[in-house]
């Protein structure tokens, strides 16, 4: 799938997601709510890594969702589309009605209202774009003599609790 056919698609569910959201504060007596969506969000798509599938952007004075081009090399790029706008339009909503909170009730609810599935991650594959991981092993030696092999976390967290030692 191209950028502008999955451009296309990603907006389409954010106003169908839009729509839907609208209709059930209507059905449920919540239509002051509605006021407070305003507009659907821009959707902008570009890289930025190969773990986050999307992300929800917001500040005091706009808003927006970033799509990540990276996994439209996926083998479903559709199923990706489908599931991460709905999971950003949900957290837009959330932000935008007065919840505060990044995956909290709220965000699960109206993510489930839009036809998500209410994970927090998503377990796409692995972009066949995305490079290899190697895992960084570090030999640490004990006062006693016995050797450590860790990996950079491991490592990383020893250094942090000696510095905070000092």
């Amino acid at each position: 799938m191209n950028l502008i056919e999955a451009s296309a698609m990603s907006n389409n569910i954010a106003k169908e997601c839009w729509n839907k959201i609208i209709t059930y504060l209507a059905a449920t007596d919540q239509s002051h709510k509605i006021d407070q969506l305003g507009s659907v969000p821009q959707i902008i798509w570009g890289k930025f890594g190969f773990h986050t599938a999307g992300r929800y952007c917001w500040t005091q004075k706009s808003d927006h969702i970033e799509m990540n081009t990276n996994y439209l090399n996926i083998s479903n790029p559709a199923e990706f589309i489908i599931n991460t706008t709905r999971h950003e339009v949900a957290h837009c909503i959330n932000q935008r009605i007065g919840s505060k909170g990044v995956h909290d009730y709220m965000w699960k609810r109206i993510a489930l209202i839009l036809g998500d599935n209410g994970e927090i991650y998503h377990n796409y594959e692995r972009p066949s774009n995305a490079p290899k991981r190697t895992k960084v092993i570090h030999t640490f030696y004990c006062t006693c003599g016995q050797e450590f092999n860790l990996t950079d976390n491991q490592a990383q967290a020893i250094v942090d609790m000696r510095l905070s030692q000092l």
